[in-house]
């Protein structure tokens, strides 16, 4: 986002602060029944930043986001029922159940960053989904471990079951070629949608999408270095060092020009 101007930043860092504020709600170590009524409480704060004046900082400053680049409130309650979708369901039985949480939880920010972006062609909408289901399916494998540890597995167990495992496996962290191939699997998934992201954008939005693009570039770069780790992910996260996320920010600028 440092290539945005400021009052473009100021509104990306409005929408980040609502869907991370959200995603804390649905993580905290509290009784589910009292992360339900937290994020209850969400929406009443998000009815009032639409409607009304509201009286949390974070509210008031999105509220300006919203009102200069007019982002439809239903993206913001879709992405609360993604995040809702956490304190329900721990698995996911196939990929187009998954796609739903993918959609929810990250393509519909998408949706909302690419209004500030200022989009021309609706083409880009695609883009945009397409490119959240990318990022979310590249964060899916990257923090599989983590993910276990927690009880929690979003690989489909349809994909999971092709390959031979169990759910235990993917919980107790076995390292084992039929998991390797499961997540090359994942992984290649995750490659279709950079690609069907990339096809999509309009050669007249690409300037304007140059955050984004930037945002593309570093994860699909997360995925091939889990790829070349040979998908080592139950040890850690893997991920970039600020210079390496430097340099592909600027030669997705260069390539621009």
């Amino acid at each position: 986002f440092f290539f945005l101007p400021e009052e473009k930043r100021r509104a990306i860092r409005s929408i980040y602060a609502f869907c991370r504020h959200s995603d804390d709600i649905a993580d905290q170590d509290v009784p589910t029944a009292e992360k339900q009524r937290q994020l209850d409480e969400w929406r009443r704060e998000l009815d009032v930043c639409y409607s009304g004046d509201p009286s949390i900082p974070m509210m008031k400053d999105l509220q300006e986001c919203v009102s200069e680049y007019s982002i439809p409130k239903d993206y913001f309650e879709e992405l609360i029922l993604g995040v809702e979708m956490d304190l329900e369901h721990s698995r996911y039985q196939t990929f187009d159940d998954l796609y739903l949480y993918c959609y929810r939880v990250a393509s519909i920010v998408g949706l909302m960053c690419i209004e500030v972006f200022e989009y021309t062609e609706p083409e880009t909408k695609k883009y945009a989904e397409y490119l959240g289901i990318a990022l979310q399916l590249t964060n899916i494998l990257r923090d599989v471990g983590d993910d276990a540890a927690m009880d929690r597995i979003y690989i489909p167990l349809e994909d999971i079951k092709t390959y031979e495992l169990k759910e235990q496996d993917i919980l107790q962290k076995n390292y084992t070629a039929q998991f390797t191939n499961l997540a090359a699997f994942h992984a290649e998934r995750a490659e279709e949608y950079y690609k069907r992201a990339s096809s999509t954008l309009p050669a007249k939005d690409r300037r304007n999408m140059l955050a984004a693009q930037i945002m593309g570039q570093v994860c699909h770069s997360v995925l091939e270095k889990i790829r070349t780790n040979e998908f080592q992910v139950f040890d850690g996260r893997t991920s970039l060092s600020k210079l390496q996320k430097l340099l592909i920010a600027f030669q997705v600028w260069l390539g621009l020009k």
